[in-house]
């Protein structure tokens, strides 16, 4: 199951595409479902093409099969109703079960709304090439994978996603991925990676290019912030991420469980 599919397309090329991005959810606490129907109410006023799942989806071990009963309570019933595809990568407590990787790459091939082909894999939408990468199980196959995909993209955006932060007010460096998989950021221009993993929504300062975003807030309980030089924007709160990207520009907003945009920014080419 650790074998990407060939690069696929989600959004035709030249079209505008509105994106709902969140991570660490999966409790089915009053939080998650407070948050859930946040993103439920703002889709019925600015729809989304797609979503972005940033890790952690289901806790504390993730899921134990593509049957388990917390697939409808909460997966289905929560984000199933927008009626749109999501795109979701593992995180730390989807690996720490078992059997939890393959239950939700298998869940895949059961509904409308989940898709997960492998830990990793590539997509287009848009302007925009997606990278979703698994950063928990990273491995010298995984990034020569991303590299050789940068490489060969032709889009006017590149986003990788996946769980695990480079920069954060909360943890600080990651050395390994800034050892790691930085390098290839920087080097193959990709324009954002945005991350969960931390419970709360941050901007960090970019680097070589690199726009860096922390999107954790979707359910699990909220983390503190430590001062930390490389903070642009940061709040414990529970939210969501919307990237608007055409041709000339790609807007990363953070929403809150009101409604609201809370911060935004707007990258230009």
């Amino acid at each position: 199951m650790r074998i990407p599919p060939p690069q696929f397309s989600v959004v035709p090329a030249g079209r505008a595409i509105r994106v709902l991005a969140f991570g660490d959810f999966g409790t089915g606490s009053a939080a998650q479902k407070q948050t859930a129907a946040a993103m439920v109410a703002y889709q019925k006023i600015h729809p989304f093409d797609f979503g972005l799942t940033l890790g952690d989806n289901f806790y504390p071990r993730g899921m134990k099969s593509p049957d388990d009963p917390r697939w409808q309570t909460q997966w289905e019933q929560l984000y199933g109703v927008m009626h749109i595809p999501f795109y979701a990568v593992l995180g730390n407590h989807d690996w720490s079960g078992a059997d939890s990787p393959a239950a939700e790459i298998l869940y895949s091939a059961r509904s409308q709304s989940w898709h997960m082909p492998s830990p990793y894999y590539t997509f287009t939408a848009g302007s925009v090439q997606f990278f979703a990468f698994d950063t928990p199980a990273m491995d010298e196959a995984e990034l020569k994978w991303l590299d050789e995909e940068l490489i060969r993209s032709t889009a006017r955006w590149k986003v990788v996603f996946g769980h695990y932060h480079i920069y954060s007010a909360t943890r600080g460096d990651n050395k390994e991925l800034i050892a790691r998989l930085l390098p290839i950021l920087k080097k193959d221009h990709v324009d954002v990676y945005l991350d969960g993993h931390d419970h709360n929504l941050q901007e960090l300062k970019p680097e070589g290019g690199v726009h860096f975003f922390v999107s954790g807030g979707g359910g699990a309980g909220l983390y503190e912030m430590n001062p930390y030089d490389r903070s642009v924007f940061r709040q414990k709160i529970n939210g969501f991420t919307v990237l608007e990207a055409d041709d000339k520009t790609l807007a990363i907003s953070f929403v809150g469980t009101d409604g609201s945009e809370i911060y935004r920014r707007t990258l230009t080419k």
